[in-house]
């Protein structure tokens, strides 16, 4: 809780039944990132590269998600609740069926 990490990058790395509140992330590149399960409250994105990233069963609560760039991105059964955009640019990013988006401004 309480996490704060600038210019972070993770490649191939898998994350799962992860719980992360409170945590704030600035410059973070993850390549090649598969999610699962995971369940994210009170999350602060700023200049976020996605590439090539799995994530499934994942829930965002009270997430601001600021120039954030999505490629190649698959989203399956992910749950958005009080999700902020601004800036984010979405490329050959995939949704599957039952994915739900709620309060999204």
């Amino acid at each position: 809780m309480g996490v704060h990490l600038t210019g972070v990058h993770l490649i191939g790395v898998y994350l799962m039944s992860v719980s992360l509140t409170g945590v704030y992330l600035m410059g973070v590149y993850l390549t090649g990132v598969h999610l699962i399960g995971i369940c994210l409250t009170g999350l602060y994105l700023r200049s976020m590269h996605l590439i090539s990233a799995y994530l499934m069963g994942v829930h965002l609560m009270g997430v601001y998600l600021m120039g954030v760039h999505l490629m190649g991105v698959y989203l399956m059964g992910v749950h958005l609740i009080g999700v902020y955009l601004m800036g984010v640019h979405l490329m050959g990013v995939y949704l599957r069926a039952h994915t739900s988006w709620a309060c999204i401004s």
